[in-house]
């Protein structure tokens, strides 16, 4: 049964292919190890709409511990109300040929070849990535990103190598392989 956990822990990466995979993450982020991946697989949605359990963003907070928080692909993504903390993106291994725009970029979220959509009424605090976009990161290969980010509070979140882009925030579009 999934809602009592996965058995093994320290997994490299964990995917969930299930009708209502919200919610399980939090046993599968258990079963991960520190800086690993976490997938979860919507085939028939392009447009996901995350919402805290009330209107304060602190009554519902996700944590990273060592992890990314979210890796979204699709259009017009909807989030408001939530925390995103100490996601971290900084233990990834160097880039390969079918990941170069991904890693280790975007601390909580990184928006991946999409148009991010609307954040709002969330805080994203602690959350670090070693290149770009210490909070979020979005990356497109249209000639646009577009992203909003209302009422967000960003605090003390980092992208840590000496070129590093974006201590918050890094947005591009037009990347070619």
């Amino acid at each position: 049964e999934l809602s009592e956990g996965f058995k093994e822990r320290g997994a490299d990466a964990v995917y969930i292919d299930i009708p209502k995979p919200w919610e399980h993450i939090d046993k599968a982020y258990e079963a991960l190890k520190a800086g690993c991946h976490l997938g979860v697989l919507v085939p028939t949605v392009n447009q996901i709409t995350l919402e805290g359990a009330t209107t304060n963003p602190e009554d519902t907070v996700i944590r990273g511990s060592g992890n990314r928080i979210l890796y979204l692909g699709g259009q017009r993504n909807t989030i408001r109300n939530l925390t995103f903390e100490n996601g971290d993106v900084t233990e990834y291994q160097q880039q390969t040929s079918q990941q170069p725009y991904d890693y280790p970029r975007g601390g909580a979220i990184i928006f991946n070849r999409s148009n991010a959509g609307t954040v709002s009424n969330c805080i994203f605090r602690n959350n670090r990535a070693t290149l770009a976009g210490g909070a979020v990161a979005s990356y497109t290969a249209q000639k646009t990103t577009t992203a909003s980010f209302v009422d967000c509070v960003f605090s003390n979140n980092v992208a840590t190598a000496t070129d590093a882009k974006g201590g918050a925030v890094y947005m591009a579009a037009d990347l070619q392989r």
